[in-house]
């Protein structure tokens, strides 16, 4: 009986101590950068973060909802895809592996918010304005 009462807690001891810790939160955090704007185009314009290097997975494309793509216009953000150069890769607007970003393309007055498990160390921003400047 002893014998068989020290197996069973040296089992159980083996299995605490190997079992792995879980949390409930084990996600990675919601970073957030805010961009401010001075000075700023007078009319309408779009602002993306670009990502170096950066090949997307599913090539450019919108990582927004069909009610959200209804709000933005569709012109500027050919304007916006069409201006990134060689060798970058809009976060926001396109679907990169390393990257989950989104962002307020908009802006509210002049404040652009951004938000995603991993936002770029290094990047560059794009602005282009409905008269195709960038």
């Amino acid at each position: 009986m002893r014998r068989m009462g020290r197996s069973f807690l040296l089992f159980c001891l083996a299995a605490v101590l190997l079992a792995g810790v879980a949390s409930a939160n084990s996600a990675p955090p919601d970073y957030l950068l805010a961009v401010k704007v001075s000075n700023g185009p007078e009319g309408p314009y779009y602002l993306d973060i670009l990502a170096e290097g950066a090949g997307g997975t599913g090539g450019l494309g919108y990582s927004y909802s069909d009610e959200e793509i209804q709000g933005l216009d569709a012109a500027l953000l050919e304007e916006l895809r069409d201006a990134v150069p060689e060798g970058w890769f809009p976060c926001t607007l396109g679907s990169y592996r390393d990257f989950q970003v989104r962002g307020d393309l908009a802006g509210t007055r002049g404040v652009h918010v951004f938000r995603g498990y991993d936002i770029p160390r290094r990047f560059r921003l794009l602005v282009v304005t409905k008269d195709g400047e960038t």
